[in-house]
């Protein structure tokens, strides 16, 4: 490891004459004078390593051979009170009734220099003087900001948003009141996801802690440590209540608030959202067609690191929210690592139907409902929901029974269910709900007894009248009802072929007969402008070889219908067959009447001008949108595709169905083909964290941030 110095007198220090022998000093001392004259230059030079004074750094010596045994011993060496807060104040200013600062505070001393955490420190500014805390933690590629501090901020609390990934916050942009400070510095380490960008390495370079392999070289580590030191800073505001501290992150910041809870007994509620659901186990990686990501634990990290790890000593009150189809917070993951977390410990779920790493308005509130039962008291949530599976089940199939919390009035039950193995674009069946007393009941009619099986439950309560909840400006009140939901009751092949349920379900070349309430529930949005669906994924929906697709239309103004395809992403079907975007333009006739569109299979165009392949067949569609708007390239040349359907002009859709074509002998189940590569994965990976930001990035109407 080199370390580069420019100041003479620091090269002179670190080689007292005194311990020199004479001809070295002549040699050393001809080189501090070309270093110190290359330096005032303006040239940075590497020089031999030379020893930094560690003895006030905020972590203890620690060499391979002296790890501590486990996760509570290691975070034992470090003090989160011990040394000084430093904040700094960088801009300040009031809205609605909330104070907002931008601040940087200590992390700590490491490798001898100080280490600072930027941040959004908000909180009423009128208040009663003891007020809860909060920790809200960001994502991967994301930053602290100041409206979502501000949307928590205003229900009375006092939020600190961490800004551990570095880049600049909104104030800090050129022409902003704190243009040119620095509130983030992780140098002499680096925790950002420009280092290390998987986030799983343990081993050393120049950018890490210590300079063997150590857990304490992780970046997962290191933002730890910043954000405990955040509950040490709201714990000394003198109108924070300092018993009273939660914390809440999305994403990355999922797992660093399991990670947070798991370490910090000061942690009194916790919110991981989209993240913190653990690493695949060994159990769920042998599944055929699964979604784990194969990359290989490091064996430190595997230790001391993963979700999976932590989870055992979470003891404060947790809920998860997330979607069904979520990349980064699996719940099959989930499903396999959360029993983990101690039995006498409160767990809750609120899971968005379909989506990926979204929620809707009836799972983004649930947060608050939690903080305002552990922090504040002023409601109660009800408990999880039971669920059973009885796989035997009936003459229809296997029979699925929820029991909700009867302590707050239940809108709705929502049963889901799925025979797909690959957890991360799983299709989650709608099971018709019947309802027996306080019982909910449905039987899951099942393509084959050679897939495993897999069932959830939603239930959906009435909002709280009278508890007054503010958010964002973009969702800035609560939907009138919110969801508590089941965990992922998972069962393996062997235990299917046990129970020997009855085969029941067929093919049917109906997908989607009435588009009323945007098709609900097998269809979702993320804007206005995109209707999806991942059902023409389960083998039920799947469309026959050599079959057209068709869709009744009614318009009376008439212009395009927009449709977007996808092909085997992420699905696993292998790379043998063609994956990518591909979409199909339909002019529409204006007219009073019916009209029906056919699209078949060599009617679509891909998106991408670089596209290898096109799909002879649809067997390994997976992800099917009705759109308004598209861009794409065509000869080199950005061409726009627009439709009038969300101006309000009446038109409608029914009967999406499959006409033609023959179902192969054996339909290609789900998961049936190779699996990716570590390399494709981590791809894949890394573009659905492009996809996150740039869709955060337009809701939260924030240009993008300059690092």
């Amino acid at each position: 490891m080199s370390h580069h110095f420019c100041y003479y007198n620091t090269l002179f220090d670190a080689h007292p004459i005194n311990t020199l022998k004479a001809p070295l000093f002549e040699e050393e001392f001809q080189l501090m004078i070309k270093s110190f004259k290359l330096c005032a230059l303006g040239i940075l030079t590497a020089l031999p390593a030379i020893a930094v004074d560690r003895s006030n750094d905020s972590l203890p010596p620690m060499t391979a051979e002296t790890l501590p045994a486990d996760i509570p011993a290691l975070w034992a060496t470090f003090d989160a009170s011990k040394d000084p807060l430093n904040m700094e104040v960088l801009h300040a200013y009031e809205h609605n009734g909330v104070t907002i600062q931008m601040i940087s505070y200590a992390v700590g001393i490491f490798k001898g220099k100080e280490v600072r955490m930027g941040g959004y420190l908000a909180y009423p500014s009128d208040n009663d003087g003891n007020i809860p805390g909060i920790v809200q933690i960001h994502g991967g590629g994301q930053r602290a900001m100041a409206d979502f501090s501000f949307a928590v901020a205003q229900n009375g609390y006092a939020v600190l948003a961490t800004n551990w990934g570095g880049r600049l916050m909104e104030h800090q942009e050129a022409g902003k009141p704190a243009e040119g400070t620095i509130a983030t510095d992780w140098s002499p380490l680096d925790a950002t996801q420009k280092h290390n960008g998987w986030f799983a390495n343990t081993e050393p370079d120049e950018l890490t802690y210590d300079d063997f392999d150590s857990p304490r070289n992780n970046n997962w580590f290191l933002i730890n440590l910043a954000n405990k030191r955040a509950i040490t800073l709201l714990q000394q505001l003198d109108f924070v209540d300092a018993e009273r501290i939660g914390v809440h992150g999305h994403s990355m910041g999922g797992k660093l608030s399991v990670m947070l809870a798991g370490t910090d007994e000061r942690v009194k509620v916790a919110v991981p959202s989209c993240g913190g659901t653990g690493n695949a186990p060994a159990a769920l990686k042998a599944r055929k067609g699964n979604s784990a990501r194969p990359q290989e634990m490091k064996p430190l990290y595997a230790k001391y690191i993963d979700d999976a790890q932590m989870l055992p000593y979470v003891t404060c009150p947790i809920l998860y929210k997330g979607p069904q189809n979520d990349f980064n917070g699996m719940l099959s993951n989930m499903a396999f690592n959360w029993p983990a977390i101690p039995a006498e410990t409160s767990v809750r779920f609120s899971i968005t139907p379909h989506m990926n790493h979204r929620h809707t308005l009836e799972s983004e509130f649930v947060d608050l409902l939690m903080f305002e039962e552990y922090l504040k008291g002023t409601y109660k949530l009800p408990q999880t929901p039971l669920i059973h599976v009885d796989l035997k089940g009936n003459a229809i199939g296997p029979v699925i029974t929820v029991k909700p919390d009867p302590s707050q009035e239940i809108e709705r039950v929502e049963i889901f269910y799925s025979q797909d193995p690959n957890g991360q674009f799983r299709f989650n069946r709608s099971a018709e709900v019947q309802q027996h007393g306080d019982l909910y009941i449905a039987a899951a009619p099942i393509t084959s007894t050679d897939l495993g099986f897999f069932a959830m439950a939603n239930v959906y309560y009435k909002h709280p009248e009278g508890l007054k909840l503010e958010g964002p400006r973009w969702n800035q009140y609560p939907a009138d009802t919110y969801i508590l939901s089941t965990n992922v009751q998972k069962f393996e092949i062997p235990e299917v072929q046990a129970a020997q349920p009855v085969v029941t379900d067929i093919t049917t070349r109906m997908i989607q007969a009435s588009f009323e309430n945007d098709g609900l529930p097998d269809w979702y949005r993320y804007s206005q402008n995109r209707l999806n669906t991942r059902k023409i994924r389960d083998p039920k929906w799947r469309g026959p070889i050599g079959a057209t697709l068709s869709i009744d239309v009614l318009d009376p103004i008439g212009e395009n219908l927009i449709m977007e395809f996808s092909f085997n992403s992420y699905s696993k079907y292998g790379r043998e067959f063609p994956h990518g975007e591909f979409y199909c333009v339909m002019p529409i006739k204006a007219s009073p009447d019916w009209q029906t569109i056919e699209i078949n299979i060599d009617d679509l165009k891909a998106v991408r001008a670089d596209q290898r392949g096109m799909p002879s067949d649809w067997q390994t569609l997976d992800h099917l949108v009705l759109t308004h708007r598209l861009d794409v390239q065509v000869d080199g040349e950005k061409q726009t595709f627009t439709s009038n359907a969300n101006r309000g002009h009446g038109r409608q859709l029914r009967n999406l169905q499959w006409v033609g074509g023959e179902y192969p002998q054996t339909i290609l189940m789900n998961g049936g083909g190779l699996e990716l590569s570590a390399a494709q994965y981590e791809q894949q990976f890394n573009s659905q964290i492009a996809v996150s930001i740039d869709l955060e990035e337009q809701i939260d109407g924030l240009k993008k941030a300059k690092h």
